[in-house]
């Protein structure tokens, strides 16, 4: 026997039944959720690749001559193609997709003038293929690696020498904190 509170019409009345069979189902909770996991500190933007690459062979001293070149990525031009600086010397290692602006070469160069990073083609902006050496390539993804002949500006005459390109493993990732 049991006393039952049952609303009826506007108020609470208390009945005791008899005659009434009630099940009582108890529902499952759901699980609790699992706990958030720790916030970590944001992550700091992720450093400009620096690839190096060793440059050696050829005629001049842009293309590194018996003692050789270590170029380090600067970043990309407008092509999206990746452009080099020659530790310790004058002297930039890019791929132009017309070196004169109008029917010019097409290939990676070795130029002493910065290249621009905003121009289509015509990189150091002088109207001309005037540069140290040049080897013709559609490619622009990466300077031929290993050895290659390059036209190179040797004794006042283009010249055709061999030239070696090695890509340097790149520097280690920094650990996080």
């Amino acid at each position: 026997l049991a006393t039952w509170r049952v609303f009826c019409g506007s108020t609470w009345t208390d009945y005791l039944w008899t005659d009434t069979e009630v099940t009582i189902h108890q529902l499952a909770l759901p699980p609790p959720s699992p706990p958030s996991p720790p916030h970590d500190p944001p992550s700091p933007p992720p450093a400009s690749p620096v690839w190096e690459i060793a440059v050696s062979g050829g005629c001049n001293s842009a293309t590194g001559g018996t003692a050789g070149l270590t170029y380090a990525m600067q970043g990309t031009t407008a092509s999206g193609a990746p452009y080099y600086k020659a530790d310790g010397s004058p002297y930039w290692l890019y791929w132009d997709p017309d070196c004169g602006g109008s029917n010019g070469i097409t290939g990676w160069l070795i130029d002493d003038d910065v290249p621009s990073t905003t121009a289509a083609s015509d990189l150091d902006g002088d109207g001309l293929c005037n540069f140290f050496a040049y080897i013709s390539s559609t490619d622009s993804s990466s300077p031929p690696q290993g050895l290659a002949t390059w036209q190179a500006w040797c004794s006042s005459a283009w010249t055709g020498t061999d030239v070696t390109i090695q890509q340097l493993a790149p520097p280690p990732s920094t650990p996080p904190l």
